[in-house]
Formats: structure tokens, sequence, C-alpha cells
């Protein structure tokens, strides 16, 4: 497309070839535009300047050509001008020619109008597409739902029935249980009365009744949990002063307390307060918190115990004790306190005191608490001790008829509770008689958490024994390295440190690795077993054990010992690597030898030397040699001396003087008497008997 036009100066603009306000189509949108200027009096020096407004921003520069080319013009109005300059230095007017490019059909308003139409329709049509949809994944959902659920239904059916009939046989065991600690308690309680005993058969026999009591206690917390389980235990109220009844429970650990050393202080109300409250179930709760807290609780520890009646309810109209019971024992991590209300959870074995538990208390406390409408909080921190805080509504009217019976009168309950004496949690036992040292020159060390256990077995070892006692691993180590036992009697299960890390640590230090170890445990898995022989244990007996088989153990295992160190002392030629202990012995053995073999010719060398370059004591140094030859270390020094010295005399080193002197002897006399208790010769007999072997 093309469009001309005219200009002249002072004149008239002329248009032709094309009209005004021209509309092209969208593809007709190059455009060329020619324009001339008429200038009468210097034509040649005409220069033009042109825009395309709507397209160009500005003018466009000078130029002497009288074309302008557009290519692509987008669709929309413009306006061409154009306008010329003579020699003069004048413009001539502004020649303007008008047109429009009309877009492409699919650009038109009413295209656009189109989509939109069609946008909305497809939005519709999506809509009932996806509602469509959902009902059908919601039909097909609910069929599933149902199909699941009755599958659930079913599964818990058979779950339900067979934790039915696991809480009968728990019941039913349980109840086994009773019968045969009644047939033993009933008989021991006779004894103790109707028979006049001696303190030790007196004290044999309350060990027993003691632990069987112990073991009923815990077949009744037992029944309990199977009770809760089934729904079937119900509270049973009393009308009787609640304060004194806490209080008898409260002094019924004073001895305790005062066996332990622990500071153990409670606060009651001075006021009497009768109400409705299950006693039984009330002093279980208490119960096993005093237990918990005395457990855990160390010597020279402290728990303190409040009882504070509240007011509760909207309106303060329902009385409310609150127990608390603080201790300072080593408190529990925050990430744990929610699990130590779980059935059968126990603490890690580095907190357990005094030969654990059963991880039943605490979880029947809770679950007695909730049947009595209750709370029970707990807070701690380790290293600070725990606190636990109980609250229990009273009276009962916020109890259903179903939930309690009523099963004593106040006079009657309070008439009992006059006649029953105070009876302590444990009876304290007495101070074993330590061994003397000269009733058996064998030293054994035991280490043991139980108390009571520990006692028996010293008990029954002293007459035989030197005994010693520790109470932990950390405790048993300590006292290991200092006094260097013959044998180590060993618990697995206790506190701080256990009895496979103690066993390790004991076998792994030169001082105390040729100590026989003999595990006492409860663990009779195999893994177990073999996870205590690995670490170097020469024995391993499950509990129950009859004792007459441990002290047979202990006597083969002395004996055996004995016999490799006369062994080994009978032929002093034979090298630690020979030695039949463990490699630390071997390493122990090279390094007393070496020393002594360096300091061959010293004639000053003597037993201080050897233990100050060992690195032990002389005590210590004197039970680790003897324990492995049988021989003090005055002797061992000898007998190294006299060992080269033989080894000399078979090499025709030289006279008696020179050998001697070789060895470290300066006195010829001492050397001569040194050799011949050795080997029963005299050093001068025995070169002969070499000079005659050789001819």
């Amino acid at each position: 497309e093309s469009a001309e036009m005219d200009l002249e100066f002072n004149g008239v603009a002329r248009f032709y070839n094309y009209p005004l306000n021209l509309e092209l189509p969208y593809n007709s949108n190059h455009l060329s535009f020619y324009f001339s200027a008429i200038d009468w009096a210097a034509p040649h020096k005409l220069s033009y300047q042109y825009m395309l407004e709507g397209f160009d921003s500005d003018w466009g520069q000078l130029t002497g050509e009288n074309k302008a080319v557009y290519r692509k013009i987008p669709p929309g109005s413009y306006t061409f001008k154009v306008r010329a300059i003579g020699v003069a230095n004048s413009w001539s007017d502004t020649m303007e020619y008008s047109f429009i490019v009309h877009p492409p059909w699919y650009k038109a308003g009413l295209a656009y109008a189109g989509y939109g139409v069609l946008f909305v329709l497809s939005l519709i049509g999506f809509i009932r597409w996806r509602t469509f949809k959902l009902r059908r994944d919601k039909e097909e959902l609910e069929k599933q739902v149902k199909e699941r659920t009755r599958e659930i239904e079913e599964r818990d059916f058979h779950i339900l029935e067979m934790d039915r009939m696991k809480t009968r046989f728990f019941a039913n065991i349980s109840h086994e249980f009773r019968t045969p600690l009644t047939l033993i308690l009933n008989p021991l309680e006779e004894i103790m009365i109707k028979n006049r005993l001696g303190d030790k058969l007196r004290k044999k026999i309350s060990l027993v009744r003691r632990n069987g009591q112990r073991l009923l206690e815990l077949v009744n917390q037992l029944l309990d949990l199977s009770k809760l389980d089934s729904g079937k235990l119900k509270l049973e109220l009393t009308e009787t002063d609640l304060i004194k009844a806490l209080g008898l429970t409260f002094s019924s650990f004073l001895s305790l307390a005062d066996r332990k050393r622990i500071q153990y202080n409670f606060q009651l109300p001075d006021e009497e307060l009768i109400t409705y409250f299950d006693r039984s179930k009330l002093e279980t709760i208490l119960n096993n918190l005093l237990s918990n807290a005395f457990k855990y609780t160390p010597e020279e520890g402290k728990i303190e115990c409040n009882v504070h009646v509240k007011q509760a309810g909207k309106e303060g109209v329902m009385e409310e004790i609150e127990i608390s019971v603080k201790d300072s024992g080593p408190g529990i991590d925050e990430n744990k306190l929610e699990l130590i209300f779980d059935r059968f959870y126990q603490a890690d074995e580095g907190h357990r005191i005094e030969g654990g538990g059963s991880g039943i208390g605490l979880s029947l406390t809770k679950e007695l608490v909730h049947l009595l409408h209750g709370k029970i909080n707990v807070s701690s921190k380790p290293g600070e001790g725990s606190s636990f805080i109980v609250s229990i509504p009273l009276g009962i009217e916020h109890l259903n008829e179903s939930e309690y019976v009523i099963v004593a009168s106040k006079q009657e309950l309070e008439q009992k509770v006059r006649q029953e004496p105070i009876i302590e949690e444990t009876e304290e036992i007495p101070e074993e008689e330590k061994p003397h040292p000269g009733k058996a020159h064998i030293h054994i060390l035991v280490v043991e958490d139980n108390l009571e256990l520990r006692s028996y077995l010293i008990e029954q070892l002293q007459s035989d024994y030197m005994l010693e006692e520790a109470t932990d691993g950390g405790e048993g180590l300590k006292k290991a390295i200092k006094s260097i036992p013959d044998l180590i009697v060993t618990d697995v299960m206790m506190p701080r440190m256990d009895g496979i890390e103690f066993c390790r640590r004991i076998k792994t230090n030169e001082r105390t690795s040729h100590i026989p170890v003999v595990m006492l445990t409860a663990k009779a898995d195999t893994q177990s077993r073999i996870e205590g022989l690995e670490t170097g244990a020469d024995d391993y007996i499950i509990k129950p054990f009859d004792i007459q088989e441990l002290k047979v153990r202990l006597r083969n295992l002395i004996e055996q010992r004995q016999q490799l160190r006369k062994r080994f002392a009978k032929n002093i030629n034979v090298s630690p690597q020979k030695i039949p202990f463990n490699s630390y012995d071997v390493q122990f053995m090279n390094r007393i030898m070496k020393l002594v073999e360096d300091h061959l010719e010293d004639f000053d060398f003597d037993v201080k030397e050897l233990h100050g370059k060992a690195g032990l004591s002389h005590t210590q140094l004197y039970r680790k040699l003897y324990a492995l030859t049988e021989m003090s270390p005055s002797r061992f020094i000898r007998n190294i001396r006299c060992k080269f010295a033989v080894k000399l005399m078979e090499q025709k080193y030289g006279s008696i003087t020179k050998i001697a002197y070789k060895v470290g002897y300066n006195n010829l006399s001492w050397f001569g008497k040194s050799f011949k208790e050795i080997y029963g010769l005299s050093p001068k007999e025995y070169m002969k008997g070499c000079s005659a072997e050789d001819n």
C-alpha cells in the first residue's frame, strides 16, 4: 500500500491517490508514504521530517528522501505527519493523513465476548463433573469405611475375647500363687510364735517370711490390676477418721527411714476428719508412693510428706484431700515422666536402688487414683528429686451407687484401728558380725545391691572366707582395686554400674584382671549368659540358686586358680604367653619380668624399686603377683635371677662368682642360699651336674 501527498510552501497542501481516514484490514499493515514539496528558490535543498502518531514517539531525523516506509503496523488508529524545511530555514505546514488498521477477527470484541461465554460454560461443566466425581468418591469411601468398620469390629471382638481370657488366666494364676504363699507364711508365723528360736535361725525365718510377704504383696497388686482391667473392682467405703488412718500408714515407714538414715517428715492436719473413704485403696496408693520414695532416696537423703484438706467443686461444697510426697532422689528426665505410670515400666538401671522393682506400683497407683475420681501429678528434675501430688475427693456425693459398697460402720472400724498395731514395712536387720581375718586366708568381695541377699551371702560364706561387701559396681570396683580380693561374687542388675560393666572393668584392668568373677543373675536366657561370659566372667549362676552349689563352685574356682599358680611357680621358665590367664595377665607378667631382666645386674634393684617402676603399691604388687605365681615379689625377683644364673651355667659362662655378679648378687652366700631354695642344689653342685651331662 502507498500514499502520496504534495507540500507547497506558503500554499495549500494536497493529497491524492488515497482517500482520508482509510480503514485497512489487519494484514494490510505494510505502508509506504511518498511526499514532495516545492521551493522555487532552491528546490534541491529541501529536507523532510515525519512521524507516525500512535507508532512513533517523536519526529524522526531530517532526511532528503521523500519516502517513509512502515512495516507490521499493529491494529489501531494512526496519523501520519510530515513537514519540509527549505534554504530559508522555515518549516512548511504539517501534512497529516489519518487511517485505521483493524484487528483480526479473533481479537475483535465479539470474539472476546464469545471467549467469556465459553469460559463460563466450561467452568459450569467442570463444577458439575467435579461434584459428580466427589459424590461417587464419597459413596465409594463410605462403602470402604463400612467394610473396614465391620472388619475392625470383628477383630476387636476377637481381641476383647482374648483379653478376657488372658485376664481370667492372669487372675487364676495369681490366685494359685496365693495358695502356696499362704501355706508358706502361716507355718512360718506359727514357728516364730510358738518356738523358742536362736538368733541365727530367727533371722533366717524372718528373711523367708519378709520376702514371702513381699511376693504376696506383688501378687495382690497383680490381682488388683486384673480386677481393674475387668471393671470388677469396686470402692469399699468406710466412715471413719481419715487423718488417723493416714497417720498409721505414714508411721509404718519410720523404722525404714531410721535404718536407711533418711530424714523423714510428715505433716497432718490437727483435727480429725470423719468421712467416707476406701481405706485399703488409699493405703495402697500411699504405700506405693512412699515405697517408691524410699527406694530411690539415698542415705542421708530427705523425704517430706504433707496432707491438706481443701474445698473443691464450683461452689467449694465438696472436700478434697491432697497428699504430697517429695523425695531427694535422683529425679526423672522430663521425657520419661509420662512413662513412669505405664504398666511394668522400670526406671533406667542406673537409677535403680536396692533391688529395683516390678514396674507395677505406680501404674496401679494411677489407676486406683482414677478409680477414686482423683488426680495424680508428678514433677521432677534430674538431680533434684521427685514430687508426687495426689488429690482425691471425699464423701460419696460424687459417686454413683454402682461404684461402691459400704463395708463397715464408723464405730466398728474405730475399734479395729485402735486394736491394730503399727506394722513396720520391713524389719530392721542388724549388721552382721564381721568375719575375723584369722578364719580363712581367702579374700572374697561380694557385690550385691539387695541388702538382704548380700547379708545372706555373707552369713553363709563368712565361716570359710574373709569377706568384703559392696552395694554396687562402682563401689565394688574401687574396693577390688584397693584390696585385690581372691574372688568376686557379683549381681548383674545393680544401680550406677551393673555387673556386666563391673566385670568388664575388672577383667580389663591390669591390677585386677586375674581375679575370678562369679555372676549371680535372674536373667536366665541364653543371650544374657553369653553376654556375661563374654565380659570374662568365670562362672554364671542363675537365681534362685542353691547355696551349697554356690559354695562348691567357689571352692572349685579357688582350687583351680591355686593349681594354676603352683604350676607356674614350679616352672619359672614358662613364658608369660603360656600363663593360663587372660591377655591382661600376660601383659602384666611380660612387663614385670622385663623390669627384673632389665635390672638384672643392678645389685640395688629390690621390691621397692620394682613396685615403684611398675606403678603399683607394695600391697597391690604383692597380691597380684602372688595370685598369678604364688610368689612374693622378693621371691619372684630371686627366681628370675636364679633362672638366668642357670642359663649362664649351661652356657659355661664362667665361675660361680662371675655368674652371681652377672645376675645381681654381690653376696655369694646369699646367692647360694637362694639358688638352693629354688633348685634344691647349690650352684656348685648344679654346675657339676651340667658338666657331667656334657661328658
